[in-house]
């Protein structure tokens, strides 16, 4: 048999980083938001702050930039991961992970693991990421050494 890596050298046929000096084209962006929002099961108006999280990281809008991991199987995205940068140090993290997600038949393929193990690569400084109560990425977290450390609270003004 053969391992998992092995299985994915054969099934990924491209790993893309985006990022400030490598943005994605236009029609790129629209398939990256469709891609997160479907495979993350967002409502329809969370679609703009996905764009919102790919425009912060390739700095289309002011920000301090991050990037974007995206990696595809003949020509289709199959996992996208967005960094962005919080222009912070110290008494909180660098990088925030704002969106990371796998399309339903790659899932345990060690997709999710391989993007990870690319985030830590790029990004300079700590990283936080948010998850939801039932993901099934914290374990897979957890082996890279991230720890649970605060719930956040938040009061949402309309």
């Amino acid at each position: 048999s053969c391992s998992i890596m092995e299985l994915l050298d054969e099934l990924i046929t491209e790993n893309l980083l985006y990022n400030a000096t490598n943005r994605p084209s236009e029609m790129e962006k629209y398939k990256l938001v469709d891609f997160i929002a479907l495979n993350l099961g967002e409502k329809a108006e969370n679609r703009d702050f996905i764009r919102r999280a790919i425009d912060y990281a390739t700095k289309d809008r002011l920000s301090f930039g991050g990037f974007a991991v995206v990696v595809k199987v003949e020509n289709e995205i199959v996992g996208a991961a967005i960094v962005n940068q919080t222009g912070i140090e110290g008494y909180m993290a660098e990088n925030v992970l704002v969106y990371i997600a796998v399309a339903s038949d790659y899932r345990t393929k060690g997709i999710a693991k391989s993007m990870i193990e690319h985030v830590l690569r790029y990004a300079k400084g700590d990283v936080a990421l948010h998850l939801k109560g039932d993901s099934s990425l914290s374990a897979v977290c957890e082996k890279f050494g991230f720890k649970k450390s605060i719930v956040e609270m938040r009061l949402e003004r309309k």
